[in-house]
């Protein structure tokens, strides 16, 4: 950074929590490809809870939130359940509404029938099938397709969890080499692991390594719930280190879920707003200066409101249902403003550097069309350390008033301790 007069700008993201939906423009915006994706559920379509009867809404917002990429479930057990059965009218009806708002689709495949739990093996051609035709059916409108969810889940929710790695090879490999055939240029990821201790995702990805799963895919894709913020750093350097040990190709990592609760309570404080804007805005900077790929945040829309009177006990068991960045009455969380304000500033840098450590983290970036650096910093030594390279910063705007206010003083960075500050 220069050392003549430099303009700073320290954005407390989303510090004023909006009460009310953003008015919904008609016009849709250009496409705009960002770092940042986010989970929208379009596709599901239950009493419960039906994303997909609420999609252009949910692609409204992505617009407004400059969010260009959404990841949504095309699941073998509603598409293709036996040989005789096919049904693409939720799917054709998402891939068509996404295509009018320029957002791209992550395509997350697999959601195996009831029946074939107890022998995959038997349904193996049939898994096949369905890729095949999915493929083919989408060849011009999806060029990103993840193949499975979470198959390491000890729940065995999405793979039986006593299915072979040999047997979950054949299935990711083969569905790898058709959507190869008939999309030479699309994206393919080895599905999102959960990565919690008990789920050992390391020992799992090992076993799919060692049967050479790498040469078909172009990224594998992960869900660190348990590795907020700086605590990715680690994670990241030992999957990229055990990727090298068997491939001699650099393989994209992506993020494809990541979130955390949010809602107001009088009887739950963990869970707040500020709370989820600020792990979410920095594991993803995290992710980003590392050179991920792409970071999906986990939710984008609420399942059910909330009754702020509720018992914590019974709140903590329904927290699953709040980790929206939209509340179910379609009003954003803070987190949603601060995912707008970083995907707009991510498609103007790059990054090229991070230091991250318990005292904070300074990330160093450089402006595309400038070249000049600019620098993401939390912890207040990290602040400090950014206004010493700066040397004359004089201006400070927060992202409320978006005014300048005065001469930033070192002693007043200690208030700013936990906020992410944008340097520029």
């Amino acid at each position: 950074m220069k050392t003549m007069t430099i303009k700073w700008l320290i954005l407390v993201v989303g510090l004023m929590l909006v009460s009310s939906p953003p008015a919904m423009a008609d016009s849709t915006p250009p496409a705009l490809q960002s770092f940042i994706g986010v989970c929208s559920q379009i596709t599901r379509e239950t009493s419960a809870f039906n994303p997909y009867a609420q999609r252009d809404t949910l692609l409204r917002f992505m617009n407004l939130g400059s969010i260009s990429s959404t990841r949504t479930g095309f699941k073998w057990r509603l598409i293709h359940p036996d040989p005789d059965t096919w049904d693409w009218q939720i799917t054709d009806s998402v891939v068509t509404a996404a295509k009018a708002k320029n957002i791209d689709v992550l395509a997350l495949v697999g959601s195996m029938p009831r029946l074939a739990f107890d022998a995959p093996e038997a349904y193996l051609n049939l898994w096949l099938e369905f890729v095949d035709s999915l493929s083919m059916r989408y060849k011009d409108d999806i060029s990103e397709w993840e193949l499975w969810n979470e198959p390491n889940s000890r729940a065995g929710k999405y793979w039986p969890k006593d299915g072979s790695p040999e047997l979950f090879n054949s299935y990711i490999r083969g569905a790898a080499l058709i959507i190869r055939k008939n999309q030479p240029q699309a994206k393919i990821l080895l599905g999102g692991l959960t990565t919690g201790k008990k789920s050992e995702p390391f020992k799992f990805w090992r076993s799919l390594f060692e049967l050479n799963i790498l040469e078909v895919v172009d990224g594998v894709a992960y869900h660190p719930y348990q590795y907020p913020d700086n605590d990715l750093v680690e994670f990241n350097e030992r999957l990229t280190q055990l990727i090298a040990e068997f491939s001699p190709d650099k393989k994209e990592l992506w993020i494809t879920e990541f979130g955390i609760p949010a809602f107001h309570s009088k009887n739950q404080a963990k869970f707040s707003y500020e709370g989820q804007r600020t792990r979410i805005a920095k594991t993803l900077l995290t992710h980003w200066a590392l050179g991920g790929s792409k970071f999906y945040i986990y939710n984008l829309w609420d399942k059910g409101p909330i009754d702020p009177g509720v018992n914590p006990k019974e709140l903590s068991s329904k927290k699953q249902a709040y980790f929206g960045v939209i509340n179910y009455d379609m009003s954003p969380k803070s987190s949603f403003i601060a995912v707008k304000w970083l995907a707009d500033i991510l498609a103007t840098i790059e990054p090229v550097s991070i230091i991250s450590d318990q005292d904070g983290t300074l990330i160093t970036a450089r402006d595309i069309a400038s070249g000049e650096p600019v620098f993401f910093s939390w912890g207040s030594k990290q602040h400090k350390d950014v206004m010493e390279k700066g040397k004359k910063l004089r201006s400070m705007q927060t992202y409320i008033s978006q005014q300048e206010t005065k001469k930033v003083r070192n002693s007043e960075l200690n208030d700013l301790d936990i906020e992410i500050i944008f340097w520029q």
